[in-house]
């Protein structure tokens, strides 16, 4: 069975097309080369916050993925540290 991967970015309509290939790239990296990576398109989300909001929905609605992946292209040191945090509860919330 192939490992399913579905990355939800805070904004696909700018940074959607990236992240396919560069998840891709980082599962192959880490030994799942045949990994498949969904970028969320539905619903779509737009920036940091509404993506935050979402989380549960999406979450619930794509459950049958192996691991979800919370994008964010923030590169202000607090934005980082919220990034970090976020990642941190939801993956809390899939260990459970």
């Amino acid at each position: 069975m192939s490992y399913q991967v579905l990355v939800i970015p805070e904004d696909p309509t700018h940074n959607g097309d990236i992240l396919e290939p560069l998840i891709g790239r980082m599962l192959a990296e880490c030994g799942k080369p045949k990994a498949k990576v969904l970028v969320l398109a539905n619903p779509e989300v737009q920036g940091y916050e509404h993506a935050r909001q979402k989380l549960p929905e999406i979450l619930d609605r794509y459950r049958h993925f192996d691991l979800p992946c919370f994008s964010s292209m923030q590169t202000a040191k607090t934005g980082r540290q919220r990034l970090i945090h976020s990642n941190r509860k939801l993956l809390r919330t899939v260990e459970h």
